[in-house]
């Protein structure tokens, strides 16, 4: 079952996305930051997003999205 950033709430408030050097990045109106950046893993040659962020209240989050078949997973 997919999980959605809303669902669980650790991003929910309004910002702006800025692409600057290949390198996606935000910051949240209540000081929480996220980046995510195409990514190759050295030793497989497989692309990814790889995510990282920081909410508010300090907890730190980060993600590799990798392509499966047709569809993408999270871990």
């Amino acid at each position: 079952m997919p999980v959605h950033y809303d669902a669980i709430h650790v991003f929910a408030e309004k910002t702006q996305l800025v692409l600057t050097d290949n390198k996606l990045s935000a910051i949240f109106e209540k000081g929480g930051h996220m980046s995510a950046q195409l990514y190759v893993d050295p030793a497989t040659s497989e692309r990814m997003i790889r995510a990282e962020g920081k909410s508010s209240g300090g907890f730190t989050y980060s993600a590799d999205l990798k392509r499966i078949g047709d569809s993408a997973s999270a871990k």
